[in-house]
This record gives C-alpha cells, sequence and structure tokens, in this order.
C-alpha cells in the first residue's frame, strides 16, 4: 500500500481545520463501509447469504445507499476529493475510473445514482416513478459485455472503498484513532 508522502502529499503540510474535520467525517464513515463490507463479504464466501435472495438484496440496496453518499454526482464533494487531499491517488484514480466506466450509453455512476433516487432514497412504489430507472436498465444492460462492465465497474467502488479505510489505518493512523470508534 502506497504512503500519503508516495502519493504526493507533503507530511509537512498541516490540514486547515476544514479539511481536517472532512477527513475525519469520511474515516468515520469508511470505517463503517469496511466493516459492513467485510461482514457481507465473509457471509457470502461462507454461503450464508444467496445470491438474488432477499438478504443479498437488502445488502446490495444498503451498499449502494451509503456508497451513493460517498460518490455524489459531479465529483467536487465526496470521498474522491478526499482521497487526492490525503494524497491518496491510486485508490482515487481508480474509483473514479470505474464510477466512470461506460456501461451501454451511460456510465456506472449514472445508473446507480438513477437506482438511489428512484428506489432507495425516494421510493414511491408505483409504476411510474419506477420507470426511468426500468427504462435505464433496459436500455444499458442487455449486452452481456454491458452486464460485465456494470458488474466489473461496481466490484471495483466497492473493493476500492473498503480499501480506502485500511489506506488510512496505515498511512495516517492518528487521523484514524481520533475518527474512529473505539473497540
Amino acid at each position: 500500500m502506497a504512503s500519503a508522502e508516495s502519493q504526493g502529499r507533503d507530511p509537512k503540510k498541516p490540514f486547515t481545520p476544514a479539511e481536517l474535520k472532512s477527513i475525519q467525517l469520511a474515516v468515520s464513515w469508511l470505517e463503517e463501509y469496511h466493516a459492513g463490507y467485510v461482514h457481507i463479504e465473509r457471509m457470502r464466501a461462507a454461503g450464508d447469504v444467496v445470491n438474488e435472495s432477499p438478504l443479498d438484496r437488502f445488502f446490495e440496496l444498503a451498499t449502494t445507499a451509503i456508497l451513493d453518499g460517498f460518490y455524489p454526482p459531479g465529483g467536487q464533494t465526496g470521498l474522491i476529493p478526499i482521497l487526492r487531499l490525503v494524497g491518496c491517488k491510486h485508490l482515487a484514480d481508480s474509483i473514479e475510473g470505474a464510477l466512470n466506466r461506460q456501461v451501454g450509453s451511460s456510465t456506472f455512476a449514472e445508473i446507480q445514482n438513477l437506482l438511489r433516487d428512484k428506489t432507495i432514497a425516494h421510493p414511491q412504489f408505483t409504476a411510474k416513478a419506477a420507470q426511468p430507472f426500468v427504462d435505464s436498465f433496459n436500455q444499458n444492460l442487455q449486452r452481456p459485455e454491458d452486464i460485465d462492465a456494470f458488474c466489473d465497474a461496481a466490484y471495483i467502488v466497492k473493493r476500492d472503498t473498503a480499501a480506502a479505510f485500511l489506506w488510512f489505518k496505515q498511512c495516517l493512523p492518528e487521523l484514524v484513532a481520533h475518527a474512529t470508534s473505539k473497540p
């Protein structure tokens, strides 16, 4: 894992109070996301969660909701600018590349944002309200290569978001100590 210094961050330059608060908030959320991600993957590996079961779909919706907070549309806020700020360029670039991955005539991020907006954050439980999401999936996820692109991007975003917490623990342990729960 690359250090903050090897990623371009001058370790002698202090963070501003506003930057520090943003970083600590992100680290706190990353700790929770990482714990959930690891737990879900362990359950899947043990066979305790069957693919496409209600429990599996619940985990996917919960993960999508949390990831949406990390990666809002536009990329000017959220986790990617924080990763760049602290010098974690390799994960920021990998996640950004996955979010921008072409899936049909859309990107992974656009499809995920529509999913979150129409089915997670603001569900209205009507066919009319869900139609934009259904149309997007019907348009963008018909060809096997688009389905593969969507799945690959989802895996990279989830994996690298979880890895960001480990990066912080290794490269900026003093920030992690002030931002996370104490066991």
